[in-house]
């Protein structure tokens, strides 16, 4: 039999990824970068490393994956990367000016580009980085329109979790829960397919809930969360995230697995440099009801 080529290795890994099998995703994106380095092998393998918990290595094959778009001149897919690279240098690296200087790349690649998806990233991430609700609102609404028009589920969803959040923080509850409601229904009702916006959106969602003191409709959802996650094969996803994972069970009154998510994260950290996206060390599902100490926010990968 004739060994698969990099498409079909490829179109293996991205199948793999959706699934939530992280190894075989692994397996099939490392043997079509070893036929060659193409742009979709080298952000395949670094987008499977993210979920494996290997930070440098996915950041450092989705470098390598933008530098090989700008040769070839892709630079909407080149400033997608960057925007998710400028999340990863901030939240897991803990260094803002790298982070501020991929956001400029991908405002600058995108300066004289025609309007697309990649716009919305753009609006979407400036918005999960401001404190002002107005500002925050302004950004996720652009995102909506555009995710609208241009028919992206994915950014759609990000945008009206965003949106939502911003809407309760400045009081304005019943369009705040109606929005948060639209993003989560958009993820659970078969229109998402990617794990990490599903994952991100909840992560948004969850932290609007606990915000603005709506844990009913919190755990509510996490019946729909638990649901979808048995039926997709999505069961890693809940370990990935130790607070969300945490606050999943801690709405189940699994008090033990919740305390079992907060310990596997911060042991995860061990010996990594990195910094925790949710979990602190000094915080805990049961002695405070949330492990949350920073939000993370809608992903742009």
């Amino acid at each position: 039999m004739a060994p698969a080529g990099i498409d079909e290795l490829v179109g293996r890994g991205e199948e793999a990824l959706s699934a939530g099998n992280w190894e075989g995703a692994r397996e099939a994106f490392a043997a079509a970068v070893e036929e060659g380095h193409t742009s979709q092998a080298l952000d395949g393998l670094g987008r499977t490393l993210w979920w494996l918990g290997d930070v440098d290595g996915a950041i450092e094959h989705r470098e390598r994956a933008y530098a090989v778009l700008r040769k070839t001149g892709e630079s909407a897919d080149a400033a997608r990367i960057a925007l998710w690279l400028a999340r990863e240098y901030l939240e897991a690296v803990g260094n803002q000016p790298a982070s501020n200087g991929w956001i400029a790349r991908a405002e600058g690649l995108l300066r004289d580009a025609e309007p697309g998806p990649v716009h919305g990233w753009l609006s979407l991430t400036r918005g999960g980085l401001s404190l002002d609700p107005d500002a925050m609102r302004t950004h996720a609404e652009a995102a909506i329109e555009i995710g609208r028009a241009s028919d992206d589920a994915d950014l759609e969803a990000s945008a009206l979790a965003l949106l939502g959040r911003a809407m309760l923080l400045a009081g304005e509850f019943d369009a705040g829960v109606a929005a948060l409601d639209e993003a989560m229904v958009t993820v659970t009702g078969g229109e998402v397919t990617d794990p990490v916006i599903f994952g991100d959106v909840c992560c948004v969602v969850t932290l609007a809930c606990e915000e603005s003191g709506e844990l009913e409709r919190l755990f509510r959802w996490n019946e729909v969360i638990e649901t979808f996650m048995a039926r997709h094969l999505h069961g890693p996803l809940i370990s990935f995230c130790g607070s969300c994972g945490a606050e999943f069970f801690q709405a189940k009154g699994d008090f033990e697995m919740a305390e079992r998510c907060v310990a596997g994260s911060l042991a995860a950290l061990e010996g990594t440099g990195h910094r925790s996206r949710c979990v602190h060390p000094a915080r805990s599902s049961r002695s405070s009801g949330s492990c949350r100490d920073a939000p993370r926010r809608p992903s742009v990968c």
